[in-house]
């Protein structure tokens, strides 16, 4: 299932479903650094795309980052 997704410079993502724009997605005081579309694969978390409304294109590290973040541990 393709999602939408937007990473913020404090290791924030947020992810959420291909209906919702990209723009309604904000996490005060921290600023979008890039946003696009994601797979969750047997290989990983595959990220493309861009999003118009943000200016914002997907990076070749946003899978690796989305990753690393959803598989913290938090105590």
């Amino acid at each position: 299932m393709k999602m939408k997704y937007v990473l913020f410079d404090c290791n924030v993502v947020a992810i959420f479903s291909d209906v919702i724009q990209h723009t309604s997605i904000q996490a005060f005081g921290f600023t979008p650094i890039s946003a696009g579309f994601l797979y969750f694969t047997e290989k990983g978390i595959q990220t493309f795309g861009e999003s118009l409304s943000l200016g914002l294109k997907s990076r070749p590290e946003d899978g690796d980052i989305i990753a690393k973040i959803l598989n913290e541990e938090k105590y």
